[in-house]
């Protein structure tokens, strides 16, 4: 769809997905609206996501749109964070 955005059920649909592929992609869709504050916010719960790549994609999302949003969800991750995250 050439605006996404405006079909943000499915996307969110699509992050719940039992296949990790389709929600790695899902992540990726939603890196490139990050300045989105719907997005944003997935975006920051998926900072602990389970799956190591869903969340390395939030973590750089949000650290390339850096707002003192971000802040609360990384230091809640760190006490889990391996050495790239």
């Amino acid at each position: 769809l050439p605006d996404w955005s405006q079909h943000l059920g499915l996307v969110k649909e699509a992050l719940g997905d039992p296949i990790g592929a389709i929600r790695v992609e899902a992540a990726k869709l939603l890196a490139r609206k990050v300045k989105v504050a719907a997005v944003f916010f997935l975006l920051r719960s998926l900072v602990s996501d389970d799956d190591p790549a869903v969340r390395r994609i939030a973590i750089e999302a949000l650290a390339s749109h850096p707002t003192p949003d971000i802040v609360e969800p990384f230091f809640e991750r760190l006490p889990q964070a391996d050495a790239y995250e």
